[in-house]
């Protein structure tokens, strides 16, 4: 019995001993005693990583007891050491052995082909699979960022207070603690355990994870090198293998045929006979900036790796500001989800190396995947995929077909798997934090942090303290606003006990915008509130008043908007508006008040002509069915005719006058009883339909996401005569169908094409008659895909019949971007198209070619008209994003 109880103490301390964690600090050096920066450390025994900081200092904690680590960098070779912790170590020193040896010499003959084709073709293919292996994991995760200023324009130091330019040149260190979990399709829960900020941010807004692996990196607006468009826009070059432990990897190099922010640059490293990631290090360069994008994949058991670090670079500037951002991420723990059905289809595709690759490895056997060939179903498809797949080198046009062949079994699998899809998008995300998130000491961050402070974080924290003391002595002022600044600025949020109403009452100057416009002069309008009533059900209802001034016509005028949502899940919702306002002729204005006002004050371009609206509008929307959406709509409007009252300009270099408030139009001229003041009760009533229709909820409402299928419409619009006095008498019908799409290199494909016709015309007013998108202005504010650029702006309005077409191209590289200069921006490139035929009987036709996204701010293009095939007009065209 003595035996027996002092053999079981021995086993409880044992037990005891190996739960309990030791934590192993250190230093990385390379041969010659340099520090190896960024080496990353990896227990595969319990998913355990950890990161070296910039001069290779690393601190790992992980299970007391014996176990394996290894230790790799880029440029290394991998070490795997064996380690006995009972305690906690310091100074443990690790020495790597820089990578200068190739396996094998590989020759290339001029003539043939480059082996890397051969190697990233396969590591296409399996992409295909490794992609969706994963379906949920859980780990604990040390994120920590920074940014540093490295240079500010004597301009803004001038102009910029003193505390603000200190403020900026401290930069800013982030760290979080948290435990985070993951599921299919965008489940996420995070726990912060701990947060740090040098600004002393105590905002509960969740961590900065970026949750990427690099096969879900790219599409058009970043080209994936394992993407099967690739080949398209990439090179590849071998330049060596290596050992890590028992395994070839390869080094394939990665070069763009061209310059472009869609495009990479830099090296992968593919696992040989997995043909899966090893480590990614790469090179994005967009318009101001320089992105270095790095990742380290660790084999968490047989045939799953996941990306365990990962090292983000951002170097940069504008308007002579130049910035460094640094963001680094180390996963720890990791337990995973697999696909079974992937699992089975990786293990079966590489079915021929997997006897080697079990010898030279010593997993447990119960790790492993035990994959009997009957499990597999062998269809039609899984047959050509396997036939394939085995052959020892594979050209483009069967690494395509491969592609399309894995897709395609995707998607007949997920028919077979639920045929009832739903198309709602679900983004359940769950925020925790611990009681302590924020108040976590020194000394434990020091025990906690899986990548230790490097001296540049330590600087920035220590010149942040500093600042939050100075700022510490000035809360008292800088919160103590004036009640002349209350009144003028206040927006704050008064919210009711349950949370079911809240008020924004706000200030003078607050929701002020300086219209102006030739019949009203300055009209400045003011929203004076927001009120919503909302309930857990997602009904709710809104009211929002607005009151103008026209300083011309010294009269007041206003408008109270009300909308309320009945169905949260149908979209169900009410609008109501009714007030007093000024209008242009056409109904659905193309130039909007805050453009009018620039086109006339800067540029003595008054295109838009207004007159006086009393009115009151009440629509209702539902979808009858996911993606059936039915409109219906009652308005009054009573129009009252109005001349220019004001010739104010701005400026009056252009030479050129205000014309007067009467629509452009040959029947207005012969008809000026056209625009006379009169009285219009419509209905209208659409249909639109959008096959598969995905949607999400956010802040109570349904919203549409953009689909890659068309949209589909068929509207009817009625003046009914003697209703209220009403003397409009009419009836029209269109239809459309519109899509924007990008398709395979192309970043985005847009159509619209719609027809209509007057069924009837007893009485029509020229705001009665049918409109064009079109914006004749310098500068545009109105990006639509039905959009014109020099189409006259009523000259083609009609009360009989119309087509218009529009086709446009958006991608980084059409036609400029082949130029010396522009190729080195990250400027993308549209093409447009536009067409319009109506009862006038010409044929009208418009093209242009736009760069946009220039600095992240604006749009430019060149633009050319023609009427029945003879030269119209040309034009250069501004706009604006922070105009939209």
């Amino acid at each position: 019995m003595k035996y027996f109880i002092f053999i079981f103490l021995i086993s409880i301390s044992l037990i005891t001993q190996a739960q309990e964690k030791c934590k192993l600090k250190g230093q990385v050096f390379d041969e010659k005693g340099n520090p190896v920066p960024y080496a990353t450390l990896f227990v595969q025994k319990n998913a355990v990583s950890a990161m070296a900081n910039a001069i290779g200092k690393f601190s790992l904690s992980t299970l007391c007891g014996s176990f394996d680590l290894k230790v790799q960098c880029l440029g290394y070779e991998s070490k795997t050491l064996t380690i006995q912790l009972q305690t906690n170590k310091e100074n443990f020193e690790i020495k790597l052995q820089s990578l200068a040896f190739q396996l094998e010499e590989v020759k290339i003959d001029p003539s043939s082909e480059d082996p890397a084709y051969n190697i990233i073709r396969k590591a296409i293919v399996m992409a295909q699979y490794y992609k969706n292996q994963v379906i949920a994991y859980e780990t604990d995760l040390y994120i920590k960022s920074f940014y540093t200023v490295e240079d500010l324009p004597w301009l803004i130091k001038k102009m910029a207070e003193e505390d603000d330019i200190a403020e900026i040149e401290a930069g800013n260190v982030d760290e979080t603690l948290l435990h985070y979990s993951f599921s299919k399709p965008n489940t996420v829960k995070e726990k912060i355990i701990a947060k740090k900020s040098g600004s002393n941010d105590t905002s509960k807004t969740g961590s900065s994870y970026i949750n990427l692996n690099f096969y879900n990196l790219g599409g058009s607006d970043i080209i994936n090198p394992l993407s099967r468009n690739s080949f398209k826009v990439y090179e590849f070059e071998y330049i060596s293998t290596f050992f890590e432990e028992n395994r070839k990897v390869h080094k394939i190099k990665i070069i763009p045929k061209r310059r472009g922010g869609d495009l990479m640059k830099g090296f992968l490293y593919i696992n040989d006979g997995l043909w899966n990631l090893n480590n990614v290090d790469v090179v994005i360069d967009q318009q101001m900036f320089t992105v270095e994008y790095k990742q380290q994949y660790n084999e968490i058991r047989p045939m799953l790796w996941m990306p365990t670090n990962h090292k983000v670079n951002v170097k940069g500037g504008i308007i002579g500001i130049k910035a460094t951002m640094q963001y680094l991420a180390n996963l720890s723990k990791l337990s995973v989800t697999t696909d079974s059905i992937i699992d089975k289809k990786i293990k079966s595709t590489i079915n021929k190396d997997i006897a080697d690759f079990e010898k030279n490895t010593a997993h447990p056997t119960e790790n492993k995947i035990e994959v009997k060939q009957s499990e597999v179903k062998q269809s039609k498809i899984s047959q050509e995929i396997e036939a394939l797949i085995s052959k020892e080198k594979l050209n483009n046009r069967e690494t395509f077909k491969l592609v399309r062949l894995i897709k395609k079994q995707e998607q007949e699998e997920k028919k077979q798997i639920d045929s009832t899809q739903s198309y709602e998008l679900k983004r359940n995300y769950k925020l925790d934090y611990s009681d302590s998130a924020f108040s976590l000491s020194d000394s434990s961050w020091e025990s906690k942090r899986s990548i230790p402070l490097a001296q540049e974080e330590k600087a920035i924290y220590s010149a942040r303290d500093s600042l939050n003391k100075k700022q510490a002595i000035d809360t008292a002022d800088k919160n103590d606003k004036s009640f002349f600044y209350q009144l003028l600025f206040t927006n704050k949020t008064i919210t009711s006990k349950n949370k079911k109403h809240s008020f924004q009452p706000k200030g003078l100057l607050d929701g002020l915008i300086p219209y102006f416009n030739t019949v009203d002069g300055f009209a400045p309008e003011k929203k004076l509130f927001d009120y919503e009533w909302t309930n857990k059900n997602g009904k709710f209802i809104q009211a929002i008043p607005y009151l103008s001034y026209a300083v011309a016509r010294k009269t007041f005028t206003g408008r109270l908007e009300l909308s309320a949502q009945y169905n949260k899940r149908r979209r169900g919702s009410i609008h109501f508006t009714a007030g007093r306002r000024t209008v242009g002729f056409n109904r659905d204005d193309a130039i909007s008040d805050r453009l009018n006002t620039i086109a006339t004050t800067f540029f003595t371009g008054n295109f838009k002509k207004l007159y006086q609206q009393d009115f009151f509008t009440l629509n209702h929307s539902i979808d009858l069915i996911n993606g059936l959406v039915f409109s219906t709509g009652l308005e009054f409007a009573n129009r009252i005719a109005m001349e220019n009252n004001s010739d104010y300009e701005l400026f009056s270099f252009l030479d050129r006058e205000f014309t007067p408030n009467i629509p452009i139009n040959a029947v207005v001229f012969e008809q000026p009883e056209l625009i006379g003041s009169n009285k219009a009760v419509t209905v209208t009533a659409s249909l639109e339909y959008t096959p598969h229709q995905f949607y999400t909820y956010k802040n109570h409402k349904k919203e549409l996401l953009n689909s890659t299928y068309p949209t589909f419409g068929i509207a009817y619009r009625k003046g009914i005569a003697g209703m209220l006095q009403s003397q409009s008498d009419y009836d029209v019908i269109n239809f459309s169908v519109r899509q924007q799409f990008p398709f395979r290199l192309i970043d985005e494909l847009s159509y619209f094409f719609e027809g209509g016709k007057f069924l009837t015309s007893e009485s029509t007013f020229f705001a009665d008659y049918q409109n064009f998108n079109t914006t004749p202005s310098f500068v545009i504010d109105n990006n639509k895909v039905n959009g014109f650029r020099l189409l006259d702006y009523y000259a083609f309005n009609t009360n009989n019949y119309y087509f218009e077409g529009h086709f446009s191209i958006t991608n980084d590289h059409l036609f400029l971007k082949y130029l010396p200069l522009l190729n080195r921006t990250g400027v993308d490139e549209k093409l447009e198209f536009g067409y319009l035929y109506t009862d006038r009987n010409i044929h009208f036709y418009e093209a242009g070619l736009s760069l946009t996204n220039i600095f992240y701010l604006m749009d430019a293009g060149a633009f050319v008209s023609f009427r029945d095939n003879q030269f119209n007009s040309w034009a250069i065209k501004l706009s604006f994003y922070f105009f939209h």
